[in-house]
């Protein structure tokens, strides 16, 4: 058996961005408009999700942990940035803590009306159930969540960000 070159591996990261609205903390459509705009600065690094308060990133694939790294902090700051021009919060967490599932709308594409309509409540609901644990697990001393803050800079990757 050959020795594997660790070189040969490489790495990417995807993260998921809740739309909040800054008043409240609630979830809130942001009718794709974060992700029209994001497409026109990081093109397809930034997709629409099922749920309408969700906006989805990815890196370019990595060839070291330290690219990845640099790529994910841009993508946060490059969102935060939008989101807040187009008056959203943005948050990352496993969960939203208070938002209800049922208010809460579905991007119309193919894909997901094809989900919706075969798994119907279970997939709705996905958006808040599958992440509750998470949110406990990545919440930090004093409720501090890993704030992406007013001049855009980040928590590293792997802490949430928030608001």
């Amino acid at each position: 058996m050959a020795a594997l070159n660790y070189k040969s591996f490489t790495l990417g990261v995807e993260e998921e961005y809740m739309v909040l609205d800054p008043a409240t903390y609630e979830l809130k459509s942001h009718e794709q408009k974060i992700v029209h705009e994001g497409q026109k600065v990081i093109k397809d690094k930034v997709k629409a999700e099922m749920h309408q308060a969700v906006v989805e990133v990815g890196t370019d694939i990595c060839t070291d942990v330290d690219e990845a790294y640099k790529d994910v902090a841009q993508l946060r700051k490059t969102i935060a940035e939008i989101a807040n021009g187009l008056g959203f919060a943005m948050g990352a967490a496993g969960t939203h803590p208070f938002s209800h599932w049922e208010s809460q709308l579905i991007t119309d594409h193919a894909r997901y009306n094809e989900i919706v309509n075969e798994l119907q409540e279970a997939a709705r609901s996905t958006l808040l159930r599958e992440r509750r644990q998470e949110l406990r697990q990545t919440r930090q001393p004093g409720g501090h969540r890993g704030a992406t803050d007013s001049d855009g800079s980040s928590s590293p990757p792997g802490r949430s960000i928030c608001c």
